[in-house]
């Protein structure tokens, strides 16, 4: 943005003299003829020449280029002012006519002041106003451009002061050099003096319309004082100046922004300057205005640098806060915004402070009517000297019943504004730079013309990448003009061609209305209003390609756009009027038309008046400029495109610690730029971020990708990586975990919100775990409920999952299958155990197969299989040093299986015991294992002792595991027929276990009954025992069982 006023230094080289030279003289080949002037105007005697004897007697000699004019009329004083005495009634006042070679601006000037001693004293003193050592003449060389001079270290307009007021334009004072040369010379003198040319009361060196001497010397009132200071205000006599004051009423200012685009806009013309420079300074006086939205560190050209400043992943033209690229700031940082306090800050203002932009009076007025030109004509606002030289504008709230956003007057010199936006504030300008809507001609909208003349591109000319800047025709390719665009080819409606406009022109857009009729049934086309690149070929009649050549039938590419759904209006209003699809639409050349419109009618440019009050009478430009909401919403209409979004994710399914990958792809699909896409993903809670393509941010579970710009039809793909949690567990019944991923355009609204947000639901395998929860105990031909555990990786149940669960291995292995319960467990039941006979344990394993949701997993255990033992027999003895007989012996019986051993002897006889029909049985099976042996008779003799008969024996003993409970007993009984010993018989009734009878030396006992140790529960049982020791040891029917594992 501008900062204050300033002086500019001038400087005259080569061909650009040539070119003043012409200015001045109609003829670049001939001599330049010049009138200079020197004017004396004030001399202050400092030492006195005569010896204190008198004052001086003084005269100038002045020497302009080669001519040495006779000396001056004598005034003898101390201190005078030469004009007007009688001496020199007409000062001391030297003129010559002076040819200038071609390229020379520049004349000599000497100046000398004597003292006249009319030949005494040794002759006329030269007097010293010179401070130079040892030189006593002002030695000056005059600039004709510059209208100034050098030499002689003088502060060049600085006057000499006579009581406090200025006497010439530039003081003169020699610093004594006495007796130099000549005795009683170089007395110190002091002089103000003028040097004038004719130079600059016509001359326009730069064709602005100011000439070289109001920007030099500024605009000066009859007395010669100072009433408009142009060259404090930055005019340059080499290079175009427009000055602009825009007053406003209360609230109704523009921005600084807004200044500063029509501003850079008028500074980057392409309009050459005498002095080698391209543009036009546009000086916009508000006063004092500070702008308070402004930040006073706030930086220029962040809209333009390629750099995302604010690190929100907008940058440039995509970011929402760069409405005007080259003059709006990105993410300006917040805080230090301008005040009041800040007017002596140029870069807090709205626009320059040259003193006379101000607040005025409300207006509650349309257009340019009474209430405009009272305010105008009104002096204290608007300066009656400033009018030959500023146009006026009034920044104002317009009336309630007004329905436009300003005007301009037909005498290019006023204007009203209600918007205050940069587009419509050059829009109002360039009428008064003789500008209509369609550049010459008042036919509005034409899409072949690029500029803020026109209402389509009034609020902005719309810049490939977002963004957009306010121009004229041609509009700049480079923000500082240094490329600028073509003015564009002639449109015939009847015979349109699908054909780029400006092959060259890569950064702006124009706008038109397609044949895609919008509202069939309203007479003229009413198509959509479509954005398109300048070096795109267009799409006009809207059938989605870019090929016909003609385009039949004929589209009204000029017309408004469809009707305001909520209004129901056609923007823009001018253009909705327009029913032809038959015009011949041209280009135009808006800064040909400006460089030769500078100087508005009626501007005067020399000597004015500060006291005198010209009315305004100004005539409203009869037009309906859009108002601000009708400007935005038309910016909105040509910003309004589909944006859509899809979302992919693989692998599915995903494991828990696998890496998941999303691609998002947004796409437009039209019909318009989408200038600022920004893509925002939601991913699931169940992953931890890696990293993303493409210009992402992320925060927390969302990652915000911008896009930048899609033009119609593009597409642009991203990819997302995350790892799925270690432990990743599912919530609810959901198996899967969800990104969602929504697109929006921040420049503009979206019609179809349908395409606007996609998910991806990514099937994810939790890790499972099995655990077997039993039996501890089964047993063969029994029931067995077998039971598993399935938990997820956080422990949790996994609940209506089916597990398979397997009794057993091999051939033998059993199974049955459940679906888990609320607590993840699965039972089944084995409906009768068939494992092998010989196992003593059998193998339990679990099963889950994984779904969509879970991964598979295993599990093993082992359950004690319920198995018997026994051994019956039903009779040994052992005699003493010889072995054991036993007869009818089972053997030993270990088995888990149900099973019946049974062995038998009809009679035995042996040196010590005789018997008949022995019998031993062992039978397993259904939680029980019983021995039993019988004996009909049996008859013991032993050396010494009674002989021992017994008849009728029998021994069970039964050991029980209840299945179910798996508790163990057991039990034993004896039964005898008769009993005698050494023929004495003995009660055999109820015989409790262990009865003892002593028979000698031998020890009878009874219905013995021992535990067996290693079972669950076993019970031996002997039904006679004989002991006799150092003979023989002899049992009568033993039966033992046991059952095992139990539990």
């Amino acid at each position: 943005m501008a900062l204050l006023p300033r002086g500019r230094s001038v400087a005259l080289i080569g061909v650009l003299v040539a070119a003043l030279m012409v200015a001045l003289t109609g003829s670049a080949s001939a001599a330049t003829q010049v009138t200079l002037t020197v004017r004396i105007d004030y001399l202050k005697q400092l030492d006195n020449p005569d010896d204190a004897s008198g004052d001086g007697d003084y005269y100038p000699v002045v020497q302009i280029a080669d001519e040495r004019f006779p000396r001056g009329p004598r005034i003898e004083d101390d201190e005078f002012e030469p004009l007007g005495l009688p001496e020199a009634p007409n000062g001391w006042v030297f003129s010559k006519v002076v040819n200038l070679p071609n390229n020379d601006t520049t004349v000599d000037v000497n100046i000398e002041i004597w003292d006249y001693d009319d030949g005494t004293n040794f002759g006329d003193d030269q007097m010293d106003l010179s401070k130079n050592e040892r030189d006593l003449t002002l030695n000056l060389k005059y600039d004709i451009v510059n209208a100034t001079f050098s030499g002689d270290n003088l502060a060049v307009g600085t006057p000499c002061l006579r009581n406090g007021v200025p006497k010439g334009h530039t003081c003169a004072e020699g610093n004594g050099d006495f007796d130099f040369p000549e005795e009683n010379d170089g007395y110190k003198t002091m002089i103000g003096f003028t040097i004038s040319s004719n130079v600059g009361a016509s001359t326009d060196s730069d064709g602005d319309g100011l000439t070289d001497l109001a920007e030099i010397h500024g605009i000066r009132n009859a007395d010669g004082s100072m009433a408009l200071d142009l060259k404090r205000f930055g005019a340059n006599p080499l290079r175009k100046d427009v000055f602009l004051e825009l007053d406003w009423t209360a609230g109704e200012a523009p921005t600084r922004v807004d200044i500063q685009a029509m501003k850079n806009a008028m500074k980057s013309a392409p309009i050459d300057n005498p002095d080698g420079s391209r543009g036009i300074n546009l000086w916009v006086d508000t006063g004092n205005l500070v702008d308070q939205t402004v930040r006073r560190q706030q930086q220029p050209g962040t809209c333009f640098d390629d750099q995302d400043n604010g690190l929100d992943g907008l940058r440039d033209g995509a970011d929402p806060d760069c409405l005007f690229i080259d003059a709006s700031a990105e993410d300006p940082s917040p805080g230090g915004r301008c005040t009041n306090a800040d007017v002596a800050n140029p870069a807090c203002l709205v626009g320059d402070d040259l003193g006379g932009g101000g607040m005025v009076g409300a207006l509650n007025n349309c257009g340019i009517d009474a209430a405009f030109n009272a305010a105008a004509g009104n002096t204290n606002n608007f300066a009656a000297v400033r009018r030959g030289v500023f146009r006026y504008a009034i920044s104002t709230a317009e009336a309630a019943t007004c329905n436009i956003g300003g005007q301009a007057s037909t005498n290019n010199r006023f204007f009203v504004d209600y918007n205050h936006d940069g587009g419509t504030l050059l829009h109002e300008l360039g009428h008064t730079l003789g500008l209509e809507h369609g550049g010459d001609v008042t036919v509005n909208c034409k899409p072949n013309y690029v500029s803020a003349m026109n209402y389509d591109l009034q609020f902005g000319i719309p810049r490939v990448g977002g963004g957009r800047i306010v121009d004229f025709s041609p509009p700049r390719l480079a923000l500082d003009g240094t490329s600028r665009g073509k003015v564009l080819r002639q449109l015939n409606e009847t015979a349109l061609a699908e054909r780029l406009l400006d092959a060259d022109d890569n950064e702006n857009r124009f706008i038109f209305v397609n044949g895609d009729d919008q509202d069939p049934g309203v007479p003229g086309v009413q198509g959509a209003k479509i954005t398109e690149d300048v070096n795109v070929a267009p799409d006009w009649n809207g059938d989605g390609d870019s090929a016909d050549d003609p385009v039949n039938p004929a589209v009204n590419v000029n017309t408004a756009g469809p009707p305001d759904p909520v209004t129901g209006v056609r923007r823009p209003r001018d253009c909705a009027t327009n029913t032809s699809s038959a015009d011949t639409l041209n280009g135009f050349d808006d800064w040909a038309r400006v460089a030769t419109s500078l100087a508005y009618p009626g501007f005067a440019g020399g000597l004015r008046r500060s006291d005198v009050n010209e009315p305004v009478v100004a005539e409203p430009d009869p037009e309906q400029l859009p108002t601000l909401q009708e400007l935005k919403d038309n910016w909105e209409a040509v910003n309004t495109t589909d944006v859509g979004v899809g979302i992919t994710a693989s692998p599915d399914p995903v494991r828990g610690g696998e890496t998941l990958t999303w691609t998002v792809k947004a796409t437009n699909e039209g019909p318009n730029p989408a200038s600022s896409v920004v893509v925002t993903t939601t991913l699931p809670a169940e992953v931890t971020f890696v990293d993303s393509t493409g210009p992402c941010v992320r925060d927390g579970s969302k990652v915000t990708c911008h896009l930048d710009e899609l033009t119609r039809g593009a597409s642009r793909q991203i990819t997302i990586r995350a790892k799925v949690q270690d432990d990743v567990v599912h919530s609810g019944d959901e198996c899967t975990i969800t990104a969602t991923a929504v697109v929006d355009n921040l420049a503009g609204p979206d019609p179809n919100a349908a395409n606007d947000t996609a998910k991806a639901e990514t099937h994810v395998l939790v890790k499972t775990g099995l655990k077997v929860n039993g039996p501890a105990n089964v047993a063969n031909d029994a029931p067995a409920t077998l039971k598993a555990t399935l938990t997820d990786a956080a422990d949790r149940p996994v609940r209506d999952r089916p597990v398979t669960l397997t009794l057993g291995t091999g051939t033998s292995a059993q199974s049955c299958q459940a679906r888990t319960d609320a607590a993840g467990v699965a039972s089944c039941v084995i409906t009768s155990v068939a494992q092998p006979a010989t196992a003593t344990s059998v193998a339990i394993k679990a099963s889950f197969t994984g779904d969509a949701c879970y991964l598979p997993s295993n599990a093993s255990g082992t359950a004690k299989l319920l198995y018997y033992t026994g051994r019956s027999h039903a009779l040994s003895v052992k005699p003493i040093l010889l072995p054991q007989t036993v007869v009818a012996d089972t053997g030993e019986v270990s088995t888990s299986a149900r099973s019946t051993t049974e062995k038998t002897t009809a009679a035995i006889s042996l040196a010590l015991v005789n018997a008949k029909a022995l019998k031993a049985g062992v039978v397993t099976g259904l939680g029980s294992s019983t021995g039993q042996a019988t004996a009909d008779e049996v008859s013991i003799g032993l050396p010494g002792l009674p002989v021992i008969k017994v008849a009728g024996v029998r021994a069970t003993s039964t050991s029980t595991c209840a299945l179910g409970t798996y508790t163990a007993s057991a039990t034993g009984t004896t039964t005898l027929g008769s009993l005698t010993i050494g023929g004495v018989s003995h009660p055999v009734g109820s015989i409790a276990p262990n009865t003892v009878i002593r028979a000698g030396v031998a020890t009878i006992t009874l219905n013995e009954q021992r535990p067996v140790a290693g079972t669950s529960a076993g019970m031996l049982v002997n039904a006679v025992h004989v002991s006799a020791p150092a003979l023989a040891d002899v049992v009568v029917s033993s039966a033992r069982s046991g059952v095992h594992n139990c539990p």
